[in-house]
């Protein structure tokens, strides 16, 4: 026995939905089009390295944390016996807001562990967390960086977990 795929019986007034619904389809489609050719551009889009005017004090360890109120925490080799470091660089923009002449400074205390592939969050009252690390003396320990702003310091408070 054949089977009929089901058949739609539609009235003029349903012909007339069913217009207006392919419409719809056409119009979302021709949109989509627009919209896929339109982004092509930007997801192919590349931008530019720019270089700072102002070169860091200390060689850069591959971690910058962007603080809450604009600066930038910068990790670098230098300190500790073990070559991987636990001083930050920080840069504070212009008074343009520029990082480009921006100025860097290293009032930020050194970690009193070195760590390099750690975790790091920037919290809501603007502490930085620091957890962890694949190599280094800091491992397995935990650092709350207190940033204060109005003293200009980050000092470091030792938490043992």
């Amino acid at each position: 026995m054949k089977q009929h795929l089901p058949r739609l019986h539609c009235s003029g007034e349903n012909r007339t939905c069913r217009l207006i619904s392919s419409k719809k389809l056409f119009n979302f489609l021709l949109l989509f089009v627009i919209l896929l050719i339109s982004a092509k551009d930007q997801i192919y889009a590349q931008g530019t390295w720019t270089p700072l005017t102002n070169l860091a004090p200390d060689d850069n360890g591959g971690v910058m944390i962007l603080l809450s109120d604009g600066t930038v925490m910068a990790k670098t080799f230098s300190g500790g016996t073990d070559g991987i470091g636990n001083v930050w660089n920080k840069l504070t923009p212009d008074i343009h807001g520029s990082y480009l002449n921006g100025s860097w400074s290293q009032t930020i205390t050194p970690m009193h562990k070195t760590r390099l592939y750690f975790s790091s969050q920037v919290l809501k009252d603007g502490r930085v967390y620091v957890a962890g690390g694949e190599y280094g003396t800091g491992a397995v320990r935990v650092k709350f960086i207190i940033h204060l702003q109005t003293s200009g310091q980050i000092p470091l408070l030792p938490v043992v977990l």
